[in-house]
């Protein structure tokens, strides 16, 4: 499972370099086509080449796998100046928060190229361009391409810091996740649509007797000897993201029963159906409820042996002390040890 989760991530990253270098590629075009009046002939044409070279050295960069976002920029920021038309001349800073990164021999000058980088709609930083020689009277400083290339790079900046903040919130919450699974004291399955487990933690292998790898290839009738295969599907088809709780009783592989008490959540990953369980074992819980069942069916049974004999006792005293006085003799019993008169013949 997790062997597929990393193929996923690398297959997302690819289509990921391919898309930037593409955007970075469409970006330089605009300011090509800006230019393409003054620019032609060999020396547009390796101009163009060595452009292309640049932006794909620039997407392989900003989504290297394994780099720090620092890491990036300090790798993205040495890049800028040899694609430019002029770099014996340039030199390139990134600015992002507190942190500076520059290209080697790198001088403010006044004569700079400014690009914000945007993360989450917000300004998080520049990429700045400085030419180290002054122009010539009515020479612009820069190039119409210099300033779409950077604009370019700078908007690529801010896709890779979101893309990687985000990537590290998930990475996290994965981890925070997989301890909780792993340290909770109730056994947790996930099954997909067709009953199939997903992925089981460590503690319901355990409590059903079987190792995570053999949990894998089971379904959920294999142990629950409640319902049957089509009523298990049923359900799982019918649980929500409300979710449901019940009760219901489970095989081991070793055959024995256990009472589990199951709490269901439905939710979709990944575009399919999975069903989370979260089920703890109330097998102990049970088997004390009977035994308290049957130990109050015990004195119930007592009590009402034991009142009825009482009852029973005073009724033949009563009888005692009536034929006594029909005697003319005196009670032989105290009235204070008996139960109220119900009347005893004439």
């Amino acid at each position: 499972m997790l062997g597929a989760a990393t193929d996923a991530g690398a297959a997302d990253r690819v289509l990921t370099e391919d898309k930037m270098g593409k955007r970075l590629i469409e970006s330089e075009r605009q300011g090509e086509d800006d230019c393409s009046a003054s620019c032609s002939g060999t020396a547009n044409l390796n101009q163009r080449i060595k452009k292309v070279e640049c932006l794909y050295r620039f997407s392989e960069v900003l989504t290297a796998p394994g780099k720090t976002v620092d890491e990036m920029l300090r790798a993205t920021v040495d890049l800028i100046p040899p694609c430019l038309p002029y770099p014996e001349i340039s030199c390139a800073r990134i600015l992002f928060g507190e942190r500076e990164f520059a290209s080697a021999g790198f001088r403010e000058t006044p004569w700079k190229l400014t690009a914000d980088i945007i993360v989450s709609e917000k300004k998080g930083g520049a990429v700045e361009v400085c030419r180290l020689e002054e122009p010539r009277p009515g020479e612009d400083p820069f190039l119409k391409e210099e300033a779409h290339l950077i604009k370019g790079i700078a908007r690529q900046i801010g896709i890779m810091i979101v893309r990687e903040r985000t990537e590290e919130k998930l990475a996290d919450e994965a981890v925070r996740r997989r301890i909780l699974v792993e340290q909770s004291s109730d056994g947790i399955v996930v099954l997909d649509e067709n009953g199939k487990v997903y992925e089981a933690n460590r503690r319901y292998a355990e409590l059903l007797g079987y190792t995570p790898e053999e949990m894998r290839q089971l379904h959920v009738w294999d142990w629950d000897t409640q319902w049957t295969r089509e009523q298990l599907l049923e359900m799982i088809k019918g649980v929500s993201e409300a979710g449901d709780h019940f009760e219901t009783r489970q095989r081991r592989k070793d055959g024995s029963l256990l009472d589990v008490e199951i709490s269901t959540n439905g939710a979709i990953c990944g575009g399919q159906k999975l069903v989370f369980c979260v089920c703890r074992d109330i097998t102990e819980r049970k088997r004390a409820e009977e035994q308290t069942k049957q130990q109050l069916g015990e004195l119930r049974r007592w009590h009402e042996v034991t009142v009825g004999r009482e009852e029973r006792i005073a009724e033949l005293k009563r009888e005692v002390n009536e034929l006594a006085r029909r005697l003319g003799e005196p009670p032989r019993y105290a009235d204070s040890g008996l139960s109220p008169k119900r009347g005893v013949g004439p």
